[in-house]
């Protein structure tokens, strides 16, 4: 008798959970279906979601972050050209547009289309040639490598901050810190182990 009520107990919440599931899984496709829909809100005619989404180039590829990184290398090209306190100022004014883009677009289509968001690959990649001048060029191979793998990466205190900060403000903020990161390793090698090579060869 014990036994059978044990058992009826453990079927009922065998079905409770199954049907927990099935509500939470359709709750899940119903927020995904309603955050896929947002995506039709990007008007690729208004600025700040061309700039968010590439020109839409993000809208069009299965990994965003790497093709607008690799769309970012003539930029980087281009900003090298510049001495390093020029580069400060142009990191200062793009990182305060690039959140307020981020926070605008991020509102518009929602926390499942984040990935579509691409300004900050351009200013991480922007981040990491900065310790580099157009005589340098060649090196922008390694600033696109090394970028999206320190990005994908996520070191500290990147998993920490977006545990703290609001969403749309982790998705620029980790890309600023995987660019430094990526700079300064970058930076290293070709004081330690490019130069002297270089240098030898010559």
């Amino acid at each position: 008798m014990a036994s059978d009520i044990g058992q009826s107990t453990v079927q009922s919440e065998n079905k409770a959970g199954v049907a927990e599931n099935k509500t939470l899984t359709a709750d899940n496709d119903k927020t995904y279906r309603i955050d896929v829909e947002k995506l039709n809100y990007i008007n690729l005619f208004n600025p700040l979601h061309s700039l968010a989404t590439f020109c839409g180039l993000s809208l069009k590829v299965k990994r965003p972050g790497t093709w607008a990184s690799a769309a970012s290398v003539p930029l980087c090209l281009l900003f090298m050209v510049f001495p390093w306190y020029g580069k400060a100022v142009i990191l200062v004014l793009l990182t305060a547009l690039c959140l307020y883009v981020t926070q605008k677009i991020y509102t518009l289509i929602g926390h499942t289309n984040k990935h579509r968001i691409v300004c900050d690959d351009l200013l991480g990649m922007l981040y990491t040639s900065f310790g580099f001048s157009i005589e340098e060029w060649y090196y922008l191979i390694l600033v696109f490598c090394t970028y999206r793998a320190v990005d994908m990466l996520k070191p500290f205190p990147i998993s920490s901050l977006q545990r703290v900060l609001p969403g749309s403000v982790t998705v620029v903020v980790d890309d600023i810190i995987s660019g430094i990161y990526a700079c300064c390793f970058l930076f290293i090698l070709k004081e330690i182990i490019f130069k002297p090579l270089m240098i030898t060869a010559m």
